[in-house]
């Protein structure tokens, strides 16, 4: 929560916080109270050792994917010659549906990539759990009936049904039939494997 980066480089401001985080010098029971303290510390401190806060962080250096979200790190490794205004413009763009659409994508990816990278074994079960699989016998119909529903509205309605039903009702949903496995368009897998090398880069110290 406390890392913040500008440029290539760490922002001093930043990385005293960080350090002053990490040896437990923050007072405060929330975030915003030790950002607070943190600030105060950050006055008292004298030019000389503003100074030496400043060449310190500038060794701290990040590579582009750890500075970027999981989301935005989707978008930049499918859409490689966007600019970060670009992906910006065009994440605001989207309706809540589209956003939604994007983050489960953004997940699938980072979790292939991860496997492709070594970072992660990757998970033999199929089918997901019993809501999982309850939800993927009522999700059609649920559209359906609800067209202009928002996502959250559906869930909330799926919810309440799943715990309407009864132990013996729930009880097919426990076997999980394997789902047959879906070819990945090549857009995915170049994605997910660009996403893959930006993992293998090394990090900052």
């Amino acid at each position: 929560q406390f890392l913040y980066f500008i440029g290539p480089s760490m922002n001093p401001v930043a990385f005293f916080v960080r350090t002053c985080h990490k040896s437990n010098a923050l007072q405060g029971a929330t975030i915003a109270e030790k950002m607070k303290h943190a600030s105060t510390l950050w006055r008292q401190l004298t030019p000389a050792q503003k100074a030496k806060v400043v060449a310190e962080s500038a060794k701290v250096q990040v590579t582009p994917y750890a500075r970027l979200n999981r989301v935005r790190a989707y978008v930049r490794a499918r859409k490689p010659t966007w600019t970060t205004k670009e992906v910006t413009a065009a994440w605001k763009a989207m309706s809540a549906e589209e956003k939604h659409r994007v983050k489960v994508l953004a997940n699938r990816a980072h979790y292939r990539a991860q496997v492709l990278a070594g970072a992660r074994k990757r998970n033999s079960s199929t089918g997901g759990g019993t809501f999982v699989r309850f939800k993927a016998t009522r999700w059609a119909a649920l559209k359906a009936a609800a067209p202009k529903a928002s996502y959250k509205e559906l869930v909330a309605k799926l919810v309440k049904e799943w715990k309407g039903l009864s132990d013996a009702q729930k009880q097919k949903f426990l076997v999980a039939k394997a789902a047959p496995a879906k070819k990945k368009s090549k857009v995915e897998s170049a994605t997910v494997t660009r996403l893959a090398e930006n993992m293998k880069q090394p990090k900052g110290q």
